[in-house]
């Protein structure tokens, strides 16, 4: 094996290796980690999940509320789309039924794990829990996109020390494994530096060739 391969597949090893720890990190005791009052905000306007997409119904008086506004409805869609995976059909009465927005989070609750509610609070928060594996998800993809932003502008290691500081942050951590907005946002945020970078090369590319042939 070359000197160049051994380093290429040195750096493949290390970064499987970093971002297995991260995977860890950031699914482990998912179940138990304590509740947010914001969770039961989002999770609850999923529902818009199905009346945009599902439904098709715009002009369903739940349109008319902040709630539908006061955040970018991206989380709330893929929430809905998480729940809907996870066997959860018409949401609005699915948590009309268990009292989902009935049983509000309040200073006695916050803070408890699910593995400390009362059993009539467990079916809304397993509804939470169920979320949270989505924002888990985007949460390691936002690692990945640090990565891959590092290596854009400094090569491997900064792509590296990127990931390194942007997995041990602790508010990233707090976050990003909570059934709220944040992870989502910062993930699409990184994607459009990322393809702004990807389009600045490959327009600078072009423009070098047409300058190299003419």
């Amino acid at each position: 094996m070359r000197i160049t391969d051994f380093k290429k597949f040195f750096k493949i090893i290390l970064f499987i290796l970093l971002f297995g720890v991260f995977c860890f990190r950031f699914t482990s005791g998912l179940n138990f980690y304590p509740l947010y009052g914001d969770e039961q905000d989002f999770v609850a306007r999923a529902r818009y999940f199905d009346l945009f997409f599902i439904k098709r119904d715009f002009l369903n008086k739940d349109w008319q509320s902040e709630l539908a506004y006061d955040h970018p409805p991206i989380a709330y869609y893929i929430y809905g789309l998480t729940l809907h995976l996870k066997g959860y059909n018409d949401l609005a009465k699915e948590q009309e039924r268990i009292g989902f927005n009935v049983s509000r989070l309040d200073e006695a609750v916050l803070g408890w794990s699910i593995a400390d509610l009362p059993s009539v609070l467990l079916p809304s928060f397993k509804m939470i829990w169920q979320a949270r594996k989505a924002a888990v998800v985007f949460s390691l993809g936002c690692l990945l996109l640090i990565y891959f932003l590092g290596l854009e502008i400094g090569g491997f290691a900064t792509g590296l020390f990127s990931v390194l500081i942007l997995g041990f942050n602790q508010l990233m951590f707090n976050t990003g494994r909570r059934a709220i907005a944040d992870s989502i946002l910062l993930f699409f945020f990184l994607a459009n530096v990322l393809l702004i970078i990807y389009t600045l090369k490959f327009f600078y590319k072009k423009q070098a060739l047409e300058f190299l042939g003419s």
